[in-house]
């Protein structure tokens, strides 16, 4: 299988993933553990190397001695045999410390012809580095100073003048080094060993680890999608997974309320549909069972346009709440004169309360123009002025209070004559609900008016309130109207 199908085929599994990136982390924690271990091992085996290397430059040096102005050493072979000719032999060569010219004093029989570099500017204290042996094996060679010893020196070499030398004393690393490749390749075995255990080991935990996924799985896939009513149980559930088992219980929910609402919808669109299709069609054909006078004709025809009419309000007012489900609306703020413009929208409603003869009452406390969205506003007050001049009793009050405080307008419409109950008073948002007294209007007012209200006044970022108490229902609207400038 090519890397990148088999790489998106990890990718689309929670658990290869998990392995992947655990594995990934794995190689990188026993990478930087071997590095140090390696590390430290070679710092040890280096000074050990390095300490056997000063301690013999120091037996050699103590071999060196002064006679008057001629130095020399006594090297037994059989005592240090290390100098001897042979692979594995360590070379040291020793110069005189005098200027004008280093020369030669002594060098190891294992050096035979050969030389050692002469070290440029050697001091008393010594310098440990790494050369490259006369044989071309690798090395690690010390250099320093010295002052000789005087031969025999019992006090009797006071006031000879003291000459110096350099030694250089190189050992092979071959030793050294087949014990750190050793140690590489067993740390890189060990480490590689491992990883392999601990993917398997991690492969079986991450796999009991997401038991709870495929348990949630399960739960979900027996939410019927018909009925959206089951909840996934927390009962053993992870806390990790505690919130997307509380987010999805939440969606659910979510869900099943708007099929409930879907199906609400359905069945009384078609009941509202239904009821005033059925009045014209009984209107219709008993007009026409026989001939009528013409103003017979014109009563089937005004009751006929009313009906077309409620349902022609109803289509639009669905029209509105579905754009404004899908988020279609937008606010258009412009600038307005509230007073003028709230008896303006009044005043299509003015002969109805006339001819019930209603009393009206305005209470206006507005000042200079505000910025507001005329076209939505208007919406909402045609609704809201429909309702009070429907459901006033004969003769009853509408109170139109508006005022404009801290850059929100507050409006509050109040009539008499409610029939609706004070538990009911919340339900009048919502779509197609209405009280039992007022469905003998049907086709006219279906009960989309303050739904269609709720929602362009939350879309305004505002707030719309409904109460209903001893006779009197009272509807509060509230709306952001910065002041225009």
């Amino acid at each position: 299988m090519p890397w990148p199908v088999l790489r998106k085929v990890q990718m689309q599994s929670l658990r290869s993933r998990l392995l992947v990136r655990v594995t990934g982390a794995l190689m990188v924690v026993f990478a930087v553990a071997a590095g140090a271990l390696y590390l430290l091992i070679r710092a040890s085996l280096l000074s050990e190397f390095d300490a056997v290397l000063s301690s013999r430059a120091a037996a050699v040096a103590s071999l060196t001695e002064q006679n008057n102005q001629r130095i020399k050493i006594e090297l037994d072979l059989a005592q240090m045999p290390e100098f001897a000719v042979g692979r594995r032999a360590n070379v040291f060569q020793i110069w005189t410390g005098e200027a004008p010219a280093n020369h030669t004093l002594f060098k190891s029989p294992s050096l035979a012809d050969a030389d050692l570099p002469l070290p440029a500017g050697a001091g008393d204290h010594p310098r440990v580095e790494f050369i490259r042996l006369p044989n071309g094996k690798s090395g690690r060679q010390i250099a320093y100073r010295f002052k000789p010893r005087f031969e025999g020196d019992d006090g009797k070499a006071q006031g000879k003048s003291q000459r110096s030398a350099i030694l250089v004393l190189a050992r092979p690393t071959h030793d050294l080094d087949d014990a750190l490749e050793y140690l590489t390749w067993l740390l890189l075995g060990v480490s590689t060993a491992a990883i392999l255990a601990s993917v398997g080991v991690m492969g079986l935990v991450i796999g009991r680890g997401l038991r709870p996924l495929q348990t949630l799985a399960k739960s979900i896939e027996r939410v019927g999608a018909g009925d959206l009513s089951e909840r996934i149980r927390l009962d053993g559930t992870p806390r990790e997974m505690t919130p997307v088992v509380q987010r999805l219980n939440d969606l659910l929910a979510r869900l099943d309320s708007a099929l409930t609402r879907e199906k609400s919808f359905t069945a009384d669109v078609a009941h509202e549909l239904r009821t005033p299709l059925a009045g014209l069609g009984t209107m219709l054909e008993v007009c026409a069972t026989r001939r009528r006078e013409p103003e017979a004709y014109e009563t089937v025809v005004g009751k006929s346009l009313r009906l077309v009419q409620g349902m022609h309000a109803m289509v639009d007012n669905l029209l509105l709440l579905a754009r404004a489900d899908a988020r279609q609306l937008s606010a258009d703020p412009e600038p307005v004169d509230l007073a003028p413009f709230l008896r303006e929208c009044w005043s299509p409603f003015e002969p109805r309360a006339t001819a019930r003869q209603l009393r009206v009452e305005w209470e206006m406390d507005l000042n200079g123009q505000v910025k507001l969205d005329v076209a939505k506003a208007r919406i909402i007050l045609n609704n809201l002025f429909d309702n009070a001049v429907t459901y006033t009793d004969d003769g009853g009050l509408i109170r139109i209070a508006a005022a404009c405080v801290g850059g929100r307008t507050t409006l509050t419409l109040t009539n008499t004559g409610s029939r609706v109950a004070p538990a009911d008073a919340g339900r009048l948002f919502d779509r197609f609900w209405r009280g039992d007294e007022a469905r003998s209007d049907a086709g006219i007012h279906c009960g989309l008016g303050l739904s269609l209200c709720k929602k362009i006044v939350d879309l305004l970022g505002g707030t719309l309130t409904a109460d209903s108490r001893d006779g009197t229902f009272t509807v509060t609207v509230t709306l952001p109207t910065p002041a225009h400038v």
